[in-house]
Formats: structure tokens, sequence, C-alpha cells
């Protein structure tokens, strides 16, 4: 081999190595990335309720005309619980009744619903004007005066996740980064956690954020979340959202709180399918002896 077909395999070789190696996975990935950019946040404060359950109808995701008819006589309901007249809403009631998948309803009084349809569950997102300016060791008010008297037993499926969570928002920023005994014992008040309390002895400041059922993390603009995943006698999660002064800081902090949401929702549905594979377990340690 001469020099010049030795130096034409070595290019060779090296458009190979420079070649890009193709990723089957790329195109779910994109898709999936999509989907997630396909349904814009809505801004929340005050209060939020939100609310999501299995659907019972077609199994293959189609809507039906029985579907859509549960689905509106269910809203009617939640109106009659509030100010804005039926007559006003005929279009996105009827809208709602074809299957529309995203919808946005005017409740009156400050109060305003979205819901949407997804091919498993549907969700529902309450949110009002609240309290925002009440001290930090207010306990959250039961969430079941937002909903009429027995509406949750009345959607049209199986609720797996009730989440009420309320803004509060602080006179003055957080001058730490991490929350100090009396913040956190304040929080606690409001969430009515009962889960114990990790401190470091050195500077008397939260050492984790996981503590027991108690959970909290920054989301930026110095908003925090606290969640307490200890659900309450009617089987709902409770969230606050601690906000600075400024109303800017709306944005990211609601932002945030609806990706918390659909995070939760998500794992429910994975976890749905655990007492399934549990009871297999039996089996598959017969077959593996076997």
């Amino acid at each position: 081999m001469d020099a010049e077909e030795e130096e034409r395999r070595r290019e060779e070789e090296a458009k190979k190595k420079k070649a890009p190696v193709a990723d089957r996975g790329l195109g779910q990935r994109r898709a999936l990335s999509a989907e997630t950019r396909s349904r814009p946040f809505v801004p929340l404060k005050g209060e939020v309720l939100h609310i999501a359950w299995y659907r019972e109808y077609d199994q293959t995701g189609k809507f039906t005309k029985e579907e859509g008819l549960a689905y509106r006589e269910c809203i009617e309901d939640l109106l009659s619980h509030y100010t804005m007249p039926l007559a006003l809403v005929q279009e996105t009631l009827d809208g709602i009744e074809r299957g529309w998948s995203d919808v946005t309803l005017d409740l009156g009084a400050g109060y305003n619903l979205r819901m949407q349809r997804h091919t498993e569950f549907e969700t529902l997102t309450l949110n009002g004007p609240g309290n925002m300016k009440a001290p930090l060791d207010t306990p959250m008010k039961p969430w079941e005066w937002l909903l009429p008297a027995g509406w949750l037993e009345d959607i049209p499926g199986k609720v797996f996740l009730v989440n009420h969570a309320e803004f509060r928002q602080l006179a003055q920023p957080v001058k730490n980064e991490e929350p100090t005994l009396k913040e956190l014992t304040a929080i606690r008040s409001a969430l009515r956690s009962k889960s114990p309390i990790t401190l470091d002895s050195q500077d008397d400041s939260l050492l984790e954020w996981d503590s027991g059922s108690l959970v909290g993390c920054g989301i930026g603009d110095g908003s925090r979340l606290f969640v307490n995943y200890e659900l309450d006698e009617s089987g709902g999660m409770q969230t606050l959202v601690i906000v600075p002064p400024g109303n800017s800081t709306f944005i990211r902090a609601g932002r945030q709180l609806q990706r918390f949401f659909a995070l939760e929702q998500y794992r429910l549905l994975i976890l749905q399918r655990l007492p399934s594979a549990k009871s297999k377990f039996p089996l598959l340690a017969g077959l593996n002896e076997r």
C-alpha cells in the first residue's frame, strides 16, 4: 500500500469516527417534549385546588357522548356553587360536552377553573383569590368549601389526586436560603404537619427540607414550596407556596406549582400498578425456584 492509499484510508476512518450515532429514541423524546409544551401554563395565585381522576368510559381514550354529558352535568353542578350564571357560559359547556380537551371557565367573584382531558385521566384546577396576606402560621382552611357537598363522589371517574395549595406573600424577602426553626414551625402549623424537625445544632437552621411527610424546596426568585404528604381525612394533600414581595414573583411560582401537580399525577399513575406487581411476587418466586 502506497502513501496515497494509506492517507485515503485514514481519512475514511476519521469520517466514520465523526459520523453521529443514530439515536433511535430521539423521535419519541421530541414528541414527548412537544407534548409537555402543548398546554401553556395559566397564572395562579391565592388559593388553588387541583383534582385528577381516572377516566371511566372508553378505555381506548376516545371521547364518547355519554362521557361528554356526564362532564357537562358535573361542571354545571360545580357552577351552582359559584356566582356565574349558566346562561353566560353555555358555549363553554357545549364545548365540554363535545369533548374539548382544554377548557378555562370564569366562575365569578374572582374564581376560575381549568379542565384538561388526557388519554387516561382528567384534571380540574380551581383558582380563587385566597388570603395571601395571612400570617405564615395561619392554618390552611379546609379545601372542601371550594366544592359543592358530595361533588367528588359524582365525578365521572376515580379520583386519585386532590392537592390543596395556598400562596402566602411575605412582607420582606427571606434572609437565608434555608428556613429557620421559627419559619419551619410556622409552616408546619399552616400545613398541620406532624413531622419532626431535624436541626443543625450549630446555627439552628434546617438540615433537611425533607422531614418525614413534610417536604420543601426553593423554586426560584426567593419563593419556596412546602408539601405535607400526610393526607387529611378527606384524602387531600396540603401545599404552601411562599413568595417574596412583588407581583412578578407569582409568575414563576405559579408555573412551578403546576409542574409539581403534573409530577404528582404521573407518579401516582405509575404507582397504581404497584399492587398488581406485588401480587405477582409469589408466582415469580416459585418460577425462580423451579
